[in-house]
């Protein structure tokens, strides 16, 4: 038993002793008398499992080579090319039972194979079983010449295993019609990562198939047949299945023909061919619309970025191999693309731009360096760079992209948006010391960057200006973000969106020394979403601490890139907020400039040489003696309310019609605006609302004695009036008339809880408009008053305003108390609502509809005299009002200056009249009409006895 070990044991040594690497020094070749060194001899001589390997890199036939079984391995290390001189078939093998042949790394070209059956160009295997694997080979320039039966240009095989191949430029050709497979001919075998390109045959002009013959993320293109519907790309019949190709761009004669799948015996899974195919749309196979391929460099068939392909692939049922065929990983993140090769880039952790191309095909410019960039990447610049944007930015991880020291411009040119930034859970983006104009979406959310942080990834915005950006039907003009983000030092200027100008972020936007200037939209200029500021600056009133209201342009102006520098005097300066901790801050501004100097910091992406904050110095009382409407004219309106103290009086010193050209903010102060003794005309031009006013707990504001007209917005017209976190807001003795708005004409309210409200007192709101909801006001809840300054009277006058939905004079959705209101000829389609919807407690109230309520007065004519809201001498609104005037605390004159009780009576309406009772009037239990009088002061008519109720 022991010697039976023995002879074993030295039989195996043996074995491997003779399992020798021969090395083939020779590039000459010689089919008689083959020399040692010459790839032939080694060929003819190896022993069981020698392994063949090269010195040179051409070998150069006589003949073709003859493998005939055996377990043999020619291997090409680095690429070696074995030229067939157009002599003969570069390879003839048969492989049976036991045996294993491997060959790799090897240039098969100029084969050529010649007769009445001609068979494999570049290469002829007859597999009857044992193991042939053939891989990272080249099959090209390769042909078949036939008179009678052509197969396979490059490759003739009934069975073997090819992987990271590449049939290219081979041909079928001949004066018979029976020739096939310019590439590959194969009744059997399979094919993984396999490039089939640029070969012709009459059919099958990149490869026949048959005999269950398999195809696995191969790319067949570009490929003909002479004949037309004889399958440029494919031939195929009996059972053979493609999975995970790419069959796109095949001819034949000249018109697009990708298959011809002779009974549809063959399958095709998860495969991409042109858009149009009748296999597109059944199991899972896609359509094209463009190429997929980079056509760039050696590997010009490599997958475009972007590319339908990316991850479309299924590992399912098939053998996946863990490199493409250019040794690239093959799953990432457990999807497989479609094709030879996988899109992975090389990524790296650090880039620096030093091109302003925006083609991602162009190394090192923005849109190659998003691409090649690792988790985290930093992205910096080489130089100041005014990059084109083409095509959106996508951000779908982790980076950080600074232009720090540079001047960065990323310009849309008015139709891409800048950025997409997608994401992925726990990213975090970083963008800085960056310029983002002029981005363009005309039907999506965000101009000029647009951010998913729905999940849990975050966007943080330092240093960077956002000017000119456009999401004109939707949300967020300069920036759209669904969730949250941190936005710091960055300025925000005349960006146009229809709600959110400026920004939009949808959850938790934290703004920290942020500049808003000039930005526009239908609704919310400035900022729209669930947003909070700190140390932040805009016309409008920001919710937040220590923010700065502005009555002025802060920038210097100008067309250069520094036109958004603080301008000197500018209430910006030095305004901004030092406590940054963990916030990202840079050292220095957008422009290079130190960003924290004297301990002190700006608000805004530019950082100014001005020491202090500009002394503001504020009045108690102020007179308004110029009708300019501009801030820096000292005594003009706009100028009084950059001046109010926290609690201030502004009045005229004469008649004034003032344009305004912005609406005015009023917030967090005691101020009193009163016209009296003057006619003040405050003109929005149909271009601007006149007044917003957003409440703070202990704000109170007056507005008295003003003509508010020609104002337009998209919600409140005249006035819009936000109390639902506190405040009061007084409109007292005022003449709101032919504003505009989609909701609310004259005035819209946003109500407040409690003794927080609107009062409007002794007003007259005369043709208002509104596309929608309130002619004359619009409350959106339920808890706003119109008020005789005081428990529940109001003394206000609505007529001739229209809604085109509902509430001609008011649109009111809940309680609401109305006392003393005149309500006439205001009107809605088909007089629904024409007067007030919802309209809570309504008495001593008068108008040409039926009021719920009592004590109130209907109209069959009007109150009026001619051309005018004076009450004529028979109005019965005169003298109509509550007789219990106890506590209203009614202003002693009325609009028009005239007393408002006289011999303890009151009128119903704005104005008072100066008739002392109410015309005189007989009740009756039962009337019979005689007249046909529509007159409402015809005896007997029928108006006539319906006129009180």
């Amino acid at each position: 038993m022991k010697k039976f070990l023995s002879v074993i044991l030295l039989l195996s040594f043996a074995l491997s002793l003779s399992a020798t690497k021969r090395i083939v020094t020779l590039s000459t070749d010689n089919a008689k008398t083959p020399a040692v060194g010459m790839l032939r001899y080694w060929i003819n001589n190896a022993s069981t499992g020698d392994t063949i390997i090269f010195s040179v890199s051409t070998v150069n036939l006589d003949t073709t080579l003859r493998i005939n079984g055996g377990k043999i391995t020619i291997d090409g290390g680095n690429g070696v090319t074995i030229n067939g001189n157009s002599k003969d078939r570069v390879f003839n093998i048969s492989c049976y039972t036991y045996d294993n042949i491997q060959i790799k790394n090897l240039t098969v070209q100029n084969g050529k194979t010649e007769s009445v059956t001609a068979m494999g160009g570049g290469m002829y295997a007859f597999v009857m079983s044992g193991t042939l694997n053939v891989q990272n080979c080249t099959f090209k320039n390769n042909a078949v010449i036939s008179t009678n039966d052509g197969q396979g240009g490059a490759l003739r095989t009934n069975g073997g295993t090819f992987h990271n191949c590449f049939f290219l430029n081979n041909t079928v050709s001949g004066t018979t019609s029976t020739l096939g497979g310019g590439g590959i001919f194969a009744t059997g075998g399979t094919f993984i990562n396999c490039v089939i390109a640029g070969n012709s045959a009459k059919y099958g002009g990149g490869i026949y198939s048959s005999g269950s013959a398999n195809f696995t993320n191969c790319t067949i293109t570009q490929n003909t047949t002479s004949v037309a519907s004889n399958g440029g790309g494919i031939n195929t019949e009996d059972d053979c299945s493609y999975t995970n190709c790419i069959i796109y761009n095949n001819k034949s004669a000249g018109a697009q023909d990708n298959i011809s799948n002779y009974l549809n015996s063959s399958t095709f899974t998860n495969c991409a061919l042109e858009s149009g195919n009748s296999l597109v749309g059944t199991s899972q196979n896609i359509g094209l619309t463009v190429t997929p391929f980079t056509h760039l460099g050696n590997d010009s068939l490599s997958l475009l970025s972007g590319s339908a392909c990316e991850n479309k692939g299924t590992s399912a049922g098939i053998t996946v191999l863990s490199y493409d065929i250019a040794g690239r990983k093959r799953v990432n993140g457990g999807t497989i693309d479609i094709g030879a090769y996988e899109y992975n880039l090389p990524i790296y952790k650090n880039i620096t731009v030093t091109s302003n191309s925006s083609d991602r095909l162009v190394a090192y410019s923005l849109p190659w360096a998003i691409e090649h960039a690792d988790s985290a990447c930093v992205i910096t610049f080489s130089s100041n760079f005014t990059i084109d944007i083409v095509k959106e930015l996508t951000i779908s991880e982790s980076i950080f992209i600074d232009g720090a020291g540079k001047t960065i411009i990323l310009d849309g040119k008015g139709s891409k948006r800048i950025f997409n930034i997608t994401g992925t859970a726990n990213d975090t983006v970083v963008l800085r010391n960056l310029i983002i104009q002029n981005g363009y979406y005309q039907y999506d959310n965000g101009g000029g960057l647009k951010g998913n942080t729905s999940k849990n990834n975050n966007i943080y915005i330092i240093n960077c200006v956002f000017d000119n950006n456009k999401a004109p039907s939707n949300y967020g003009g300069g920036i759209y973000i669904t969730d949250k983000a941190t936005i710091i030092n960055s300025t925000f200027h005349n960006n146009t969106a229809h709600t959110g100008g400026g920004a939009y972020v949808g959850s938790e936007g934290n703004f920290i020394n942020c500049l808003f200037y000039d930005n526009k939209a239908s609704k919310d200029k400035d900022y729209s979403g669930k947003c909070t500021f700190k140390n932040s600056a805009s016309k409008s009133v920001l919710e937040g601490e220590n923010n700065v209201l502005l009555y002025s342009n802060p920038f210097i102006g100008g067309s250069g890139s520094d036109r958004w520098q603080l301008v000197s005097g500018s209430y910006c300066s030095n305004a901004g907020t030092l406590n940054l901790t963990d916030l990202k801050l840079a050292a220095t501004d957008i422009s290079g400039s130190l960003r924290v100097l004297k301990d002190t910091i700006d608000i805004g992406a530019y950082e100014s040489n001005y020491n202090t904050t500009p002394a503001r110095k504020l009045y108690k009382t102020i007179v308004v003696s110029n009708s300019s409407f501009d801030a820096e004219i000292e005594n003009s309106l706009l100028w009084a309310l950059a001046h109010a103290d926290t609690t201030c009086t502004i009045t005229f010193s004469d008649n004034f019609t003032i344009n305004v050209t912005s609406d005015m903010i009023l917030s967090g102060k005691k101020i009193t605006i009163d016209g009296k003794e003057h006619t003040i005309i405050l003109d929005g031009g149909d271009n601007t609302r006149i007044f917003t006013y957003i409440g703070k707990p202990n704000s109170v504001v007056y507005l008295k004695n003003l003509i508010i007209q020609k104002g337009k917005s998209y919600q409140g017209g005249g006035i819009y009036a936000d109390v639902k976190t506190g405040g009061n807001l007084y409109l007292i003795s005022c003449t709101v008339k032919n504003n505009k708005a989609d909701n609310g004409g004259g005035m819209t309210i946003i109500p407040g809880n409690g003794s927080d409200g609107v009062y409007v007192i002794n007003c007259a709101f005369i043709s208002n408009s509104a596309n929608t909801y309130g002619g004359g006001i619009q409350s959106d809840y339920n808890t706003w008053r119109i008020y005789n300054l005081g428990n529940f009277y109001t003394n206000c006058t609505f007529t001739k305003n229209t809604a085109g939905y509902e509430g001609g004079a008011i649109y009111s959705q809940g309680n609401a108390t109305f006392r003393n209101c005149l309500f006439f000829e205001n009107k809605t389609p088909n007089r629904a609502g024409v007067n007030i919807i919802n309209g809570g407690t309504v008495s001593y109230c008068a108008a040409d509809v039926n009021l719920h309520g009592g004590n109130n007065v209907r109209l069959y004519e009007s109150p009026f005299e001619i051309g005018t809201i004076n009450l004529h001498n028979k109005s019965f609104c005169s003298n109509s009002g509550t007789p219990d005037t106890t506590g209203l605390k009614l202003p002693p004159k009325d609009l028009n200056n005239n007393y408002r009780i006289i011999n303890g009576k009151i009128d119903i309406g704005a104005i008072e009249s100066s008739y002392n009772e109410l015309p005189a009037e007989t009740l009756y239990d039962n009337i019979v009409v005689k007249n046909n009088s529509s007159d409402v002061h015809t005896e007997n008519s029928l108006f006539w006895g319906g006129s009180t109720y």
